[in-house]
């Protein structure tokens, strides 16, 4: 039993308030942020911020992991396509791990009861990740402290939990409070940051998932994309994504115009006949003044010519909603 501490850091406004609080208390903390594929920070950023403050950081990355548990999440998901719990519990895992390899005696983080609707939002939730990952009353919120059950820290006296909050709900008028009182004048607007809880990206994750397609998740945030049967077509808008999209051009079936400037896609799965036909129509809908379409595949090239650019109304049915 010591006062070392590991917190969950995001570099957002709760976990540096509770860091802040952690510091006043005179406990030794080390900072650990967690990298997923759908929330990443600038490491170097991070760790200026916490030098300041004289703070270790580590960062674990878990994205195969992440991403298995996006596949088949325990406790489902959110609103969107949020595994809060799970991801949460795994977070924990982590942060246990390096918790034991340090040496630390608890776990500190920055969530605030009934702030977010799934992963924090009633003590049940929040005892239920502490109890999977095996730090039941080893977990010290000190922003909503007093409105949870006393921990092993606090009931062994290394924390006061006369020091500590009993802060609540969406408002962030409490937390604003708190950093003026902290002189704390630089700091992330509010913002959920996950990407999984934006309905747009959502949307178009889930095709990678339905379609047995995650493990290229990052073209997920890429081009017009568009559901042809089993299939996933993604078709440039702008330079940047034809340049994104030219380099996938040995791995999947890519189209590009020949006679003109136009756009490019690629399909994510073997395409048939007629899905190639499909999308060369579908790029010719996006190339102003192009006639025909060079389809690569497997080393092989295709030409598709005298073809119509597909209608509106067709295109439409087929364009992932965002």
């Amino acid at each position: 039993m010591n006062n070392k501490a590991i917190i969950l850091y995001s570099g957002g406004l709760d976990s540096l308030l509770a860091l802040h609080i952690a510091l006043r208390l005179g406990l030794e903390v080390s900072a650990l942020f967690i990298e997923t594929p759908f929330y990443k920070k600038d490491a170097k950023t991070l760790q200026d911020d916490l030098e300041k403050l004289h703070v270790k950081l580590y960062i674990a990355e878990i994205s195969d992991t992440y991403l298995g548990i996006l596949k088949n999440p325990t406790y489902g998901f959110g609103k969107n396509l949020n595994p809060c719990l799970d991801c949460r519990i795994m977070m924990f895992d982590e942060a246990k791990k390096l918790m034991e390899k340090i040496g630390a005696y608890f776990i500190i983080t920055g969530e605030v009861l009934s702030q977010r609707p799934f992963s924090q939002r009633n003590k049940a939730n929040i005892l239920l990740i502490e109890k999977k990952s095996q730090l039941e009353n080893l977990v010290l919120r000190p922003l909503s402290a007093k409105l949870l059950p006393p921990t092993l820290p606090e009931l062994k006296g290394i924390v006061d939990r006369n020091k500590l909050y009993a802060i609540s709900g969406r408002s962030r008028k409490p937390q604003l409070a708190l950093a003026k009182l902290f002189n704390i004048e630089h700091f992330e607007t509010p913002s959920g940051g996950c990407l999984l809880t934006e309905p747009y990206f959502a949307n178009r994750l889930k095709n990678f998932l339905d379609l047995d397609l995650l493990e290229h998740y990052k073209l997920a945030h890429v081009g017009r994309h568009f559901k042809i049967n089993d299939n996933l077509l993604i078709v440039a808008r702008q330079q940047n994504e034809f340049d994104i999209i030219a380099n996938y051009k040995n791995m999947f079936d890519f189209f590009e115009t020949k006679d003109s400037p136009g756009t490019c896609a690629i399909f994510l799965k073997k395409s048939t006949q007629n899905e190639k036909i499909l999308a060369s129509k579908i790029v010719l809908r996006y190339s102003k003044k192009a006639k025909s379409v060079l389809c690569f595949s497997n080393g092989n090239y295709q030409l598709f010519e005298d073809l119509e650019p597909i209608e509106e109304n067709k295109l439409m049915e087929l364009r992932v909603e965002a």
